[in-house]
């Protein structure tokens, strides 16, 4: 190949030492570049070679016959298809890399934000617990216990004795559960063998809304021999004891107070935003002036699934 080399050819027009094609109008007298035959010839056999090496016999009517040469060439060509593969293989490798880092990423923000709100809560009071978008939790909920009634002499019988106070519910409002605290036992009062009551038991609290398990609290126990709380569930929320009796016999005793209830529960946030949950931790149930009678409080566990 060479560069147009005529007499009339525009010297340095394509770069220094590079003629080239002018129609010369700034040259008063000087005729536009001069083709000639060795120069055509030169470009009509470079075209023509690339065609031909591409096995594709000249066609004067085929005017993309340069393009499917360099197509064929290029796909058939070894050296280009080990380099073709070379290439596809470093970017197969470096999307691999990427999506890795990218799962890597998503990982711990999973983790970090799944992990939100996990955890074992047992003191009374208000939590926020958050669910990130596409994950579940389970949830573990218990009531709290209800106290347990008391046992009074003197003028209580007339004149009345305290009111013991009902265990907490532990609640999570926005979806419905509510593990319902056990009921207090009322207490007895002892004036003489003719005049004495007894104290009563306290029903188990109340479960709803879990959709695994939907377990009712246990009731106190209210006997002369016998007044024991509720048994907890699973460990938590335990009705208190009632009081002996301190009448004859061990009549005007109090009643024990009944346990909370047991909620497990599978929380899916199907949504594509962070869900927060309010987490209500309820209260043991207490007796005025009697702390050994306190219910055991609600309690919660929050893991992730």
């Amino acid at each position: 190949m060479h560069r147009i080399d005529t007499s009339t050819a525009r010297p340095d027009l394509n770069g220094p030492g590079k003629k080239g094609f002018s129609d010369n109008l700034d040259l008063p007298g000087q005729d536009a570049t001069y083709l000639s035959a060795a120069w055509c010839n030169a470009v009509q056999e470079e075209l023509a070679s690339v065609i031909e090496y591409a096995e594709l016999p000249l066609n004067k009517g085929d005017n993309q016959q340069l393009w499917e040469a360099l197509v064929k060439v290029f796909t058939t060509n070894e050296t280009f298809k080990t380099f073709q593969s070379s290439v596809e293989k470093d970017i197969s490798e470096l999307r691999s890399d990427l999506q890795g880092k990218i799962d890597a990423i998503n990982k711990r923000l999973d983790s970090y934000f799944g992990a939100q709100g996990n955890g074992t809560y047992t003191t009374p009071g208000t939590y926020q617990i958050q669910v990130a978008a596409g994950t579940k939790k389970r949830i573990r909920l218990w009531g709290a216990g209800g106290a347990g009634g008391g046992a009074y002499g003197g003028n209580a019988y007339d004149t009345g004795t305290p009111t013991a106070t009902d265990g907490g519910d532990t609640t999570i409002a926005l979806i419905g559960l509510t593990a319902g605290g056990g009921k207090s036992g009322t207490s007895g009062a002892w004036a003489n063998g003719s005049a004495y009551r007894n104290g009563a038991a306290g029903a188990g609290g109340t479960a709803s809304g879990g959709n695994t398990t939907n377990t009712n609290g246990n009731s106190g126990t209210a006997s002369q021999t016998n007044q024991a709380g509720g048994a907890a569930i699973e460990g938590y929320g335990a009705g208190s004891k009632g009081e002996p009796g301190t009448g004859d016999e061990g009549w005007s005793y109090g009643g024990g107070g009944g346990s909370g209830a047991y909620i497990d529960h599978t929380y899916s946030n199907d949504t594509d935003a962070l869900v927060t949950l309010t987490l209500v931790i309820g209260s043991g149930g207490a007796l005025e002036g009697k702390p050994d009678l306190v219910g055991g409080n609600g309690a919660a566990i929050i893991e992730s699934m």
